[in-house]
């Protein structure tokens, strides 16, 4: 056989090389040779070390990351590199020992590395080449020396006669560092640092946030932002006044550097923000070298305001929000929170664009409906004219006193306090005259008592209207950088104040109708033998009062009114009997609420009359000293009364209860409500249509001891 080392010729009974002194047998290979690794097996071993340091530095980064701000991708490399860490450990720890386990998991690494062409494809070859030699293979085999065959032992003492030296291993270890930590550490490293602080610039946007949401819950208490202009700290006013609203208050920033707060009118000219009022706030952090950055805010470009985080310097502009929205922040940020100012930009000029058509729509309306208000110049002349239209009405004018004028949001309201005296249908005249008066007149507070001989006294509130122009208010803009904001917030005031005005005008011309409308259904809807005392009239609710010779004709006159659609909830108050010149008579108050109709401007120019005399008698007139009233009936209680024999004439709704006018067998009228108890039974029900009575049976049919008796309205 020949030798394995130097090619000579060997007997077999030696059991060294005469030539290299090769060891041939088991029993001269030392024991320490065996297992031993090779100076390539300890520079893969190393190697593979610093692989798994790499790998583990790199896990723990992409960690950090995730924890500082989670994103899928992230996640997926982190995931990635726990795997190769946790194999690149035991690949060293395998071929460090010479377990099998390590030398197969370096061949899987080095077969990936074949497409990483072509360097790392070079780099796979050579390793595939060198762990598939069968010398290598057997020495990774974790067998006893003893069953190894001849030409294993002699392969491996040649690999053992062939050591590395520590100068080998050494280089090794360095180029190792240098293939695997260089381009770690030149790309890792920034990254880390960037992360960093990305993770300081995130907790300082919380920190921001939260001390502007603090603000804005002290302005929503107090209606004005606290005095702050600059930093604060544990001492300053501004820190007592908002520490409550918040449970941690941030003094400074993640990088150390001071919070500056500017609030109210301190707001002005920082940043480019002019015209602030009360409620608006700043809050700013300086970034990472704590200095100003010369940065001005435009709403018409505000997409500078957002920039992004490449360069460490990009971590030293200023983070800026403005009542609750950023306006300086990195643009990662500000996309993910939806805040965008390019986007606001354009919404917020398509909104101007339609509240420009829309103002434009409104002052077209607006200038139709002011041609009936009044003119500051024409208050005295129109407080002459109603005046001459009560006189021309017959009515005796005993006070005509113009107050102080009230000043209202978008109108000045010109009240006269007025007290006449007269009759009904010249009351009537009188309102119906105001209905077509050239300007907006209303009459409120009207109260209306009867004196002697049907004559009528009457206090009332007349009143007329000036309006705004509020185009006028509205003519000049802001010209500063917030322009564009401002702009939006007065179209957006202008069109709420003329939508106020054309409302109020349209409010105004028909409650001018209102007066005149009432009287004359009073009047029509008055059943004979009825009469009024007095009447009051204030913000569309009527009290009205009166008397009459029957419980009959009170249900009857506010059926009446109840059918009118002007009426709303009319409710008998109060309904009592008392003995007037021996007579009975009938006392009542109705309490009632009034719509009046609507009408164009040329339905009321077409209208002949809103009140006519014509036809109707005078509500105040007195019934007693011309009809003869029957004798008032004996008082007979309703215990006397009989189911069978009661006569329902009447159902009233009177404080939100229904009751009955009932008449007994002598004629005797009352008022019976819900469990009312007569001589055989009780009144179980009563709605607008019918009253149930609930009989007691002298002789009872079977179980049966009551019996119920329904009598209707039209019975």
């Amino acid at each position: 056989m020949k030798c394995l080392n130097c090619n000579s010729e060997i007997y077999e009974e030696r059991e060294t090389c005469s030539d290299c002194g090769l060891p041939l047998t088991s029993i001269a290979l030392k024991k320490a040779d065996y297992p031993k690794r090779t100076g390539w097996i300890t520079f893969f071993s190393i190697w593979a070390y610093v692989g798994f340091a790499t790998d583990l530095f790199l896990t723990l980064a992409f960690l950090y990351d995730i924890l500082t701000e989670f994103f899928w991708f992230a996640f997926i490399l982190f995931l990635c590199s726990a795997v190769t860490t946790f194999f690149f450990f035991w690949a060293a720890h395998g071929l460090w020992r010479l377990k099998s386990y390590g030398r197969k998991i370096l061949l899987v690494f080095a077969y990936f590395w074949l497409i990483l062409f072509p360097i790392g494809t070079i780099i796979g070859i050579l390793t595939i080449r060198y762990f598939k030699k069968p010398t290598i293979k057997a020495l990774f085999s974790e067998k006893e020396l003893q069953s190894l065959s001849e030409q294993q032992i002699m392969e491996i003492a040649l690999m053992a006669k062939k050591r590395v030296s520590a100068a080998t291993v050494a280089a090794s270890v360095l180029v190792s560092l240098a293939i695997f930590l260089g381009p770690f550490l030149a790309i890792t490293i920034p990254n880390f640092i960037k992360a960093n602080q990305r993770a300081k610039q995130k907790n300082t946007m919380k920190d921001i946030t939260n001390i502007s949401l603090s603000i804005n819950d002290y302005i929503t208490d107090h209606g004005r932002a606290p005095d702050q202009e600059g930093i604060y700290d544990e001492n300053s006013e501004f820190y007592k006044a908002i520490y409550s609203y918040l449970r941690i208050f941030p003094i400074r920033d993640s990088w150390g550097n001071h919070y500056h707060v500017y609030c109210g009118e301190a707001c002005n000219g920082k940043y480019g923000l002019f015209e602030c009022n009360v409620d608006d706030f700043i809050v700013v952090s300086r970034g990472r070298d704590g200095k100003k950055e010369s940065w001005s805010f435009d709403l018409e470009y505000s997409s500078i305001g957002f920039f992004p985080t490449d360069k460490m310097e990009d971590f030293n502009k200023d983070i800026v929000m403005f009542n609750n929205s950023w306006i300086r922040a990195p643009i990662e940020f500000a996309k993910k929170e939806g805040q965008i100012a390019a986007q606001q930009m354009a919404q917020l000029t398509a909104e101007i664009k339609e509240l420009n058509t829309k103002i434009e729509e409104l002052n077209i309306i607006l200038d139709d409906l002011t041609q009936i208000a009044a003119k500051k110049h024409e208050v005295a002349d129109i407080t002459t004219q109603i005046k001459q239209l009560a006189s021309d009405s017959n009515l005796t004018i005993i006070e005509f006193t113009p107050q102080n004028e009230i000043e209202h949001e978008v109108y000045l309201e010109y009240p006269i306090s007025m007290e006449i005296t007269g009759y009904y249908h010249h009351l009537g005249s009188f309102f119906d005259s105001l209905c077509k008066f050239y300007r907006l007149v209303n009459v409120d507070n009207i109260s209306i008592k009867s004196l002697k001989g049907n004559k009528l006294s009457i206090s009332c509130i007349a009143k007329t209207f000036i309006f705004d122009d509020i185009e006028e208010r509205f003519k000049k803009e802001s010209t500063e950088t917030y322009a564009i904001t401002e702009k939006f917030n007065r179209l957006k005031r202008q069109k709420s104040l003329m939508e106020t005005e054309i409302e109020a005008i349209k409010k105004f011309r028909t409650d001018q109708l209102s007066p005149a409308i009432i009287m004359d259904e009073l009047s029509t809807n008055m059943p004979d033998k009825l009469w009024l005392t007095s009447v009051d009239y204030h913000s569309n609710k009527l009290d009205i009062k009166g008397k009459s010779i029957s419980n009959t004709l009170i249900a009857d006159y506010i059926s009446n009114l109840d059918k009118s659609p002007n009426f709303r909830d009319v409710n008998l108050v109060e309904a009592a009997q008392r003995k007037i010149q021996g007579k009975s008579i009938s006392e009542f108050t109705i309490v009632s609420g009034f719509t009046c109709p609507v009408y164009s401007e040329e339905e009321i120019k077409s209208k002949e009359f809103f009140y006519r005399q014509t036809g109707k008698r005078d509500p105040y007139k007195t019934f007693l000293e011309k009809t003869a009233l029957p004798e008032e009936p004996k008082k007979a209680g309703k215990e006397v009364f009989s189911v069978e024999k009661i006569v329902l004439l009447g159902i009233v709704k009177q404080k939100g209860e229904y009751r009955a006018i009932v008449s007994g067998p002598d004629g005797t009228q009352l008022f019976v409500k819900e469990g009312d108890q007569l001589y055989d039974g009780f009144v179980l029900s009563i709605d607008e249509k019918r009253i149930i009575f609930r009989k007691e049976l002298k002789k009872p049919i079977g179980d049966k001891k009551f019996q119920d008796i329904v009598k209707n309205i039209n019975n």
